[in-house]
């Protein structure tokens, strides 16, 4: 246990090649009884061999959850808090966690416990970074599945902004997520970017799959969320911005207060 009061089980990563394409996943969770599922999908991917992934579980008061992680030893890296924290706070853990062993971090994506991914979803990150030296944000086509796994929608949508990924541009203008919000903590981020003018780009190929079941809380902002939101964040450009436009923020925590 360090002096943060954090008990942590990790496997050094091997020196990185200069040329090595470094994607860190970030995996939040307080329970899920589909985090082996999500691990599963992180590490089945199709990415050539001049690209790392680095998958981080933050584990917040979880015992249970952090026990899931070990029979990964190896291959996945975690984090395990003594006092709950909200999703803000376990993103910046593991952003932190990375920044400490990586010089370089080329994207930076945070996939939630509940969901699965395809073999092609860092490959199609990479792609949509490729030879952008300006900061931009990525959205992944996503389709809603339940709790077997089936699809129960083929209309493609953008991803919850929590689970938006960031090139290494991106993190450095915005510094964190916002510690003290948990479903919030995406769409402040995302209100962050727009203010500084960075792009969110929708990736085309549905690669992310995010799950709807009866245990999970609602990812629906509640009264409370928005108070906090919009306490935090004074104000954003206007109605008209396309994060607004397009449905990532809500036009209700778009205002001025």
């Amino acid at each position: 246990m360090n002096d943060e009061g954090i008990i942590e089980i990790a496997i050094e990563p091997e020196p990185v090649e200069e040329d090595k394409i470094t994607v860190g996943v970030i995996i939040p969770i307080k329970n899920s009884p589909f985090l082996e599922q999500c691990l599963d999908s992180i590490l089945d991917q199709d990415a050539p061999s001049n690209i790392q992934i680095v998958p981080i579980v933050v584990s917040s008061a979880s015992v249970e959850s952090f026990n899931k992680v070990k029979p990964y030893r190896g291959r996945v890296n975690a984090i395990l808090t003594r006092r709950h924290c909200e999703a803000g706070s376990a993103l910046n853990l593991g952003l932190k966690w990375l920044r400490e062993r990586f010089s370089s971090l080329n994207i930076v994506v945070c996939v939630s416990s509940d969901d699965v991914v395809s073999p092609s979803f860092v490959s199609s990150l990479v792609k949509s970074n490729e030879g952008q030296s300006k900061a931009r944000i990525y959205s992944a086509g996503c389709v809603p599945i339940d709790e077997d796994g089936k699809v129960t929608s083929k209309k493609r949508e953008d991803c919850d902004p929590l689970n938006f990924a960031f090139n290494e541009a991106a993190i450095n203008k915005l510094g964190a997520w916002h510690s003290d919000l948990s479903y919030a903590a995406g769409r402040e981020m995302a209100l962050r970017a727009d203010v500084a003018n960075i792009k969110v780009e929708s990736i085309s190929s549905k690669v992310y799959r995010k799950r709807s079941h009866r245990s999970q809380m609602s990812n629906t902002i509640t009264t409370d969320a928005f108070t906090r939101e919009g306490a935090i964040f004074k104000s954003c450009k206007s109605s008209s911005s396309p994060i607004v436009k397009r449905g990532i923020v809500d036009r209700e925590i778009c205002m001025e207060l």
